[in-house]
């Protein structure tokens, strides 16, 4: 498999070949380059933005030198150069363009502790997001950075892009300092960033506070590793440090879990111990608890903090109670245990936190309790429940907290306003009811369920991208009126044999009702509408047109006009049989890209129209 770097590295250089120029003067005749021994020098005022390659060759460059005076460094300032093994960037440079700078490997950068990174705009047309979701990256490989000015506020996105064994402040920054290699607060009470490269990492004497978020930092690249700080292959903690702060966001645990721990510490807080526990492997944690015993004890395989954090259960049994007291389940506590069935909790619980329950597959029963306040993300996801009767007490809830659970039974407590992404997905409920006092079902919330009947009561008023999609199925979808907006694909290639309209209004988009084979309007004609969705569009000089049709209850006829111009003037008309089937209408020519449909009744001969409604894609 490729690693991170290099499939950073080979984005950047896809991106810098594919990407539009950034606005800025070119042939800059303020700038100047120069090349002596080696040394290619950057001096003059404003931007550069374009090598000169008359000056040298570029194989031939070992270091770069750009004197103060230069602002920016455009698109094209240090294309490719790969034999480099030093630039130092003045403090007056207060702009880089992403694709700036590019070496496969340089011993020493010199630069600003702050810059703004700047994109090339995507061209018309160009959709630059499939090469670089996330532009805001430069990077910059180095075995070490000296940064020559403050750094204002830490930010871990911007510097994990050097991809560096060691990052070293400026003499004269008064918040962060460099104690070999890695950044800690000024007094050095705090750590807040480990280069992305290091592979052996302690902790200095004196440290006080872990930031988990030094060295857990996501990549933020969708489909990508969950953290760049994934070499580390030993760690120290010294008998100093007295917390770990969980301050990350979509953390990469795993990157971590993979090292080597020596945690010296006795006097951790139960906090942080629970916070350990995310990032350390089993034997590491269990001797870190056992270190101390005066803040943690263990009850029938369940650790439990002083301050009532029920952090690691390594118990074999498969009825638990977890005992009173007891406030928070920490994130992963049962966590793949695959011998518990039932868990009863404790009046005083108030959390259980992301993952608690994660892939407990024989979990099949659940006894809560009446003050619960937070389910997270993912909590019970993979259980095996099969009711769930959350209890009103419940004000947070974290998405995915119920999927693959295969549940037959949900009552939805009253407290719940919006059902997240993804929380009740391959559910089996026969008759599922989503009740007035939830006003939003997330995105993908039901995907892949199956039923007999569903029902959306008067009250619920959106329905966001794919909550009931994916290869489900229902015998009969009864909605509201209240519905204010279907968004697209909310129920596409979901089996519906019958969708009840029942006076609904909404605002449908693309593709919501791909899949549903009848659609009943009530009694009055007027209001009967139809939906079809266009399959595809067949060339081979007869440019017929594909798309499937859905029957409306009671109707007599559909019509549908396909048109070159927006206004459907000069349009080609069918008269179709009001059924659900695939329909083939041949346009003649090429150019007709406008279509739309509609229902009819006969009333003593006359036609009674429903609306016109777009045939989407």
């Amino acid at each position: 498999m490729m690693t991170i770097m290099k499939r950073i590295l080979l984005v950047t250089v896809v991106f810098s070949l594919i990407m539009s120029g950034i606005t800025v003067s070119a042939n800059n005749q303020s700038v100047k380059y120069t090349f002596k021994n080696g040394t290619l020098t950057v001096s003059g005022t404003g931007v550069a933005d374009t090598f000169d390659k008359s000056v040298c060759k570029v194989k031939d460059i070992k270091r770069v030198v750009i004197r103060s005076g230069i602002t920016e460094l455009g698109k094209f300032a240090l294309p490719e150069m790969k034999k480099v093994d030093s630039i130092i960037i003045p403090e007056t440079v207060k702009t880089i363009a992403q694709s700036a700078i590019f070496c496969e490997k340089l011993k020493k950068l010199v630069m600003p502790g702050e810059f703004t990174c700047v994109v090339s705009p995507a061209k018309e047309g160009e959709d630059w997001e499939s090469y670089y979701p996330y532009p805001s990256i430069l990077v910059i490989p180095a075995d070490s950075i000296h940064l020559n000015t403050p750094i204002k506020k830490m930010n871990q996105t911007k510097y994990m892009s050097f991809l560096s064994k060691k990052i070293y402040t400026s003499k004269n920054d008064k918040k962060f300092k460099s104690y070999n290699g890695l950044i800690y607060t000024k007094n050095g009470k705090k750590l807040v960033y480990v280069p992305c490269e290091t592979k052996k990492m302690r902790v200095r004497e004196g440290c006080k506070t872990l930031s988990m978020r030094a060295f857990t930092y996501s990549t933020d690249v969708e489909g990508d590793a969950s953290a760049l700080c994934n070499k580390i292959k030993k760690v120290v903690i010294p008998k100093t440090v007295r917390k770990i702060i969980n301050d990350t966001f979509e953390p990469g645990y795993d990157a971590i879990r993979a090292a080597k721990w020596t945690i010296k510490t006795r006097k951790l807080t139960g906090v942080s111990i629970k916070n350990l526990s995310l990032m350390v492997r089993k034997k590491y944690l269990t001797k870190a608890m056992k270190n101390n015993r005066k803040i943690i004890k263990k009850v029938k395989g369940m650790w439990i903090t002083k301050d009532h954090i029920l952090v690691r259960y390594d118990g074999k049994a498969k009825k638990v109670t977890v005992p009173k007291g007891v406030k928070i389940i920490a994130e992963s506590a049962f966590g793949r245990n695959h011998k518990i069935r039932f868990i009863k909790l404790p009046k005083s619980l108030t959390n259980i936190e992301n993952y608690a329950f994660w892939q407990c597959y024989k979990l099949k029963t659940v006894k809560w309790n009446k003050k619960l306040k937070t389910i997270g993300r993912g909590a019970f996801e993979g259980a095996t429940l099969k009711t769930l009767k959350l209890p009103n007490s419940v004000k947070s809830f974290g998405e995915e907290s119920f999927a693959d659970c295969g549940l037959t039974k949900i009552v939805f407590p009253k407290s719940m306003k919006k059902i997240p992404k993804f929380m009740f997905t391959n559910s089996r409920v026969k008759k599922l009811v989503i009740p007035g006092h939830i006003k939003t079902i997330g995105m993908y919330a039901f995907s892949q369920s199956k039923g007999d009947t569903l029902i959306i009561q008067e009250g619920v008023k959106n329905i966001e991208y794919g909550a009931f999609g994916g290869y489900g199925s229902y015998n009969k979808v009864i909605l509201a009126k209240s519905l204010k907006n279907i968004e697209e694909n909310a129920f596409s290639s979901t089996r519906i044999k019958k969708l009840v309209l029942n006076g609904m209004n909404a605002k449908v988009g693309k593709s919501a009702f791909y899949g549903t084979k009848e659609i009943d309007c009530g009694n009055n004609p007027s209001k009967y509408i139809t939906y079809a969705y266009m399959m595809t569009t067949e060339g081979s000089g007869k440019f017929n047109c594909v798309f499937d049709v859905i029957k409306v209850t009671g109707a007599s006829g559909l019509e549908v006009e396909i048109s070159k111009n927006k206004d459907f003037s000069n349009p080609i008309q069918k008269d179709l049989k009001n059924e659900s089937r695939r329909i083939t209408i041949a346009r003649g020519s090429n150019g007709y890209i406008n279509y739309r449909i509609r229902v009819y009744t006969l009333k003593n001969g006359n036609k009674i129209y429903g609306p016109w409604n777009e045939i989407g894609w």
